[in-house]
């Protein structure tokens, strides 16, 4: 598919703990995709956003991707590698088992020209890894910010606004207000 457009959706609680390929949105094969203006949490199963195999040129930008077994991954098979994707201004927070970004690759290579920027990350401590896999992760990370403390007015009632305090919000937009057309 190509110029797939992924916007103003809230997924959640989806995948059982006991698998991790449920992905909320799960991108495959595709060309040009644009995720933004999502609310995705609460996937024990997966990532919040999977790019694998071959998914190039897509933007990921303004979602709010917390609590999910791990936030987004840039990843490739054996045959291809997804490449040139921009992951920018959104808050990933909270994953529960892997990081809050990162890059798999397997014996096709390490993917190229994906890059992830301008996004709010954060972990209480208690989930891990979480924060940012820089290693050879097949993208550039620049100019993210790591939290200080929970961005989120009221996040056990699933309440994603952002507090008053957060400096969050300036980078990713008022991503609940706009789902809820407000």
């Amino acid at each position: 598919a190509a110029g797939v457009v992924t916007e103003r959706n809230r997924i959640y609680d989806w995948g059982p703990a006991s698998s991790k390929f449920m992905h909320q949105i799960y991108l495959q094969n595709t060309r040009g995709a644009i995720v933004r203006w999502n609310i995705l949490t609460g996937n024990a199963g997966g990532w919040g956003v999977h790019l694998y195999p071959n998914r190039d040129d897509s933007l990921i930008a303004h979602n709010i991707i917390d609590g999910n077994h791990g936030g987004v991954i840039f990843a490739g098979d054996d045959e291809a590698t997804s490449d040139r994707n921009i992951v920018r201004n959104n808050a990933i927070t909270y994953s529960q088992q892997r990081w809050n970004l990162e890059g798999s690759w397997s014996d096709a290579g390490t993917g190229s020209g994906n890059y992830a920027m301008r996004n709010c990350v954060y972990s209480n401590g208690e989930d891990a890894p979480a924060g940012i896999e820089v290693g050879d992760g097949g993208f550039a990370e620049s100019t993210n910010l790591v939290s200080p403390g929970s961005p989120y007015v009221a996040r056990s009632r699933s309440d994603y606004r952002f507090g008053p305090e957060s400096r969050c919000a300036k980078l990713v937009g008022v991503v609940a207000g706009v789902i809820a057309g407000t």
